[in-house]
């Protein structure tokens, strides 16, 4: 198939696999644009009781901001429960829950140290006795925090199935995003691995990938999947703050190698005090000096300076030409998204009392800024792999002979430097040489001459392929090596098969000279003589051998 065949091969393939995607992902958002008739079913069965609670003493109670030990109270008409649940939402709050007096439901879970002193966010579904009349209702909070960060929020009666349905269904498009976005940083992490030993390239897409899937896992983690389906909220709660710490590191070290700033201080200190916050703030946890919660501050402080660091680097990269001048408006674009998106959401969380959704802009600006940093990542990718494959035919062609398909001269003189420096188990060198091939030559012409070597190089490499290697080094010279336990073994096994495949050539070929082959072995043992001396020693051996050969013919 010739180049312009092929090439319209290739584009109609890729249109038929873009076109299945592409019918995929419609799929999956159908399911997602119209939640609204949905949701609206599941709301009519629910009747909101976030409000009219009162205090002890009678006075308004505002269960959008605990604090400290309180009590709520509600009186409650038992008509108004119709076989329905009481459903609510709390942070960072222990709570009883009382039917005049009686205790029907008690939230005090006991979370380990490591994971600080509350468990973050948790859905409840109590369920409510029938019962005629007005009964009161009374909830005992105690927030485990002090500035209005425990609350109970979205507080109703509902069927407990509907609710968690409403709470699936209202989380499942973040979720499957940062599924999305963590199969993205999987796939760039491998790709890179896949380049790193032999590129600063993959370097910069091992951290890219790094990333994105530490971001996608703290975007999972402010979902309810996970508190849902493991019932281990203060896990959660711990992954999400130790992922939030993690997350500017990861950040500087894919703008340290994006922007070419490998030798820049502050990057490397932005990129391990990640790793000291870190260490810190589970040490000082688990020694009871302060908590993660009371440490969110170093968090934000180190947030912000990832933000400035990153922005001056990026401009400083951009003023020197180091980020390709094609993509640095859209690169440029994508950083500055996810800056924004951090940004908004960071200044939002300090000075703005904003309890759902948090990660709103910052996920927003991160899924443009992986998808277009993915995209612009994986033709990075694809080009090195070309360049390297097409580096590879070359070196393949230079290491190959033409006229027998083995390694060549050059290629065995790269072998004898790997095996003087590196190998540590003993060598077999074997050293070949075509009798007769000068008359060949001139009694039958060079094509004859030919085949004789190309038959040669044939018997060779399938008897000594299969335990080293084989080269043409000379017009009638080859070498083998047998490597590996049971040398000699091998070597006389592949000297017999050799024997006995040249009397089956020259039986059914019948060439006007008989393919003869002289060989010599020496072995070389990685210490004392060095592979020149030791091909010597075979050398001579072969030599013997092929006068031997000559006198038995006269």
């Amino acid at each position: 198939m010739d180049t312009r065949r092929l090439r319209k091969a290739n584009r109609g393939f890729n249109v038929v696999v873009i076109s299945f995607v592409a019918v995929l992902f419609v799929l999956f958002f159908l399911i997602w644009i119209d939640t609204g008739s949905a949701t609206r079913d599941l709301d009519s069965t629910s009747t909101s009781l976030q409000y009219n609670w009162n205090n002890a003493d009678g006075s308004h109670g505002d269960l959008d901001v605990l604090e400290g030990e309180q009590s709520f109270f509600f009186a409650l008409d038992g008509s108004s429960i119709e076989g329905r649940d009481l459903c609510f939402r709390t942070k960072n709050t222990n709570f009883k829950v009382y039917l005049d007096d009686e205790l029907i439901y008690r939230y005090e879970p006991e979370v380990p140290v490591l994971y600080g002193r509350s468990y973050g966010t948790f859905f409840h579904s109590i369920p409510l006795p029938e019962y005629e009349g007005v009964r009161t209702l009374r909830i005992d909070t105690h927030a485990e925090y002090s500035g209005g960060n425990g609350f109970i929020k979205e507080c109703q009666l509902q069927y407990g199935s509907r609710y968690l349905v409403k709470l699936y269904a209202e989380n499942t498009p973040n979720f499957l995003l940062a599924v999305f976005m963590f199969a993205i940083g999987v796939i760039l992490m491998l790709g890179g691995a896949a380049v790193a030993g032999s590129s600063s390239k993959g370097r910069e897409i091992i951290s890219m990938g790094l990333f994105t899937v530490l971001s996608s896992s703290w975007i999972a983690s402010e979902t309810a999947f996970f508190q849902l389906s493991s019932n281990n909220p203060a896990a959660v709660h711990f992954m999400s703050y130790i992922l939030l710490i993690l997350l500017p590191g990861s950040a500087m070290l894919f703008i340290r190698a994006f922007a070419k700033r490998n030798r820049s201080l502050i990057c490397k200190v932005m990129i391990w005090m990640s790793l000291f916050l870190c260490f810190t703030d589970v040490a000082f946890t688990l020694i009871g000096i302060a908590d993660y919660h009371d440490m969110i501050v170093f968090t934000q402080i180190h947030i912000g300076a990832a933000i400035v660091v990153s922005s001056v680097s990026i401009v400083i990269a951009v003023k020197r030409r180091e980020i390709q001048r094609r993509a640095t408006r859209l690169l440029v674009a994508a950083f500055f998204l996810a800056i924004a998106g951090a940004s908004i959401d960071l200044w939002r969380y300090i000075c703005l009392d904003v309890s759902a959704d948090k990660a709103l802009f910052f996920r927003i600006g991160i899924l443009a800024f992986v998808v277009i940093m993915s995209a612009y990542e994986a033709r990075e990718l694809y080009k090195y792999r070309r360049y390297a494959m097409e580096a590879d035919t070359m070196r393949k062609l230079a290491h190959t002979d033409a006229l027998t398909g083995i390694e060549n001269r050059m290629a065995f003189t790269e072998y004898e430097n790997n095996i003087r420096e590196q190998s540590s188990e003993d060598i077999l060198l074997v050293q070949l040489d075509i009798n007769f091939l000068k008359r060949v030559n001139d009694e039958f012409g060079h094509v004859e001459g030919d085949k004789h070597i190309a038959a040669a190089a044939s018997i060779i490499s399938d008897c000594f392929g299969g335990s080293g290697r084989v080269f043409r080094t000379g017009g009638d010279e080859f070498i083998a090596t047998v490597e590996g336990l049971a040398g000699k073994a091998k070597y006389d096994e592949a000297i017999n098969k050799m024997e006995q495949e040249i009397a089956k050539y020259n039986k059914a070929n019948k060439p006007p000279i008989p393919l003869q082959i002289a060989y010599g072995m020496a072995e070389y043992t990685g210490h004392g003589k060095n592979p020149e001396e030791v091909l010597k020693e075979a050398d001579t051996q072969m030599y013997l051998m092929k006068t031997r050969m000559k006198e038995e013919k006269e």
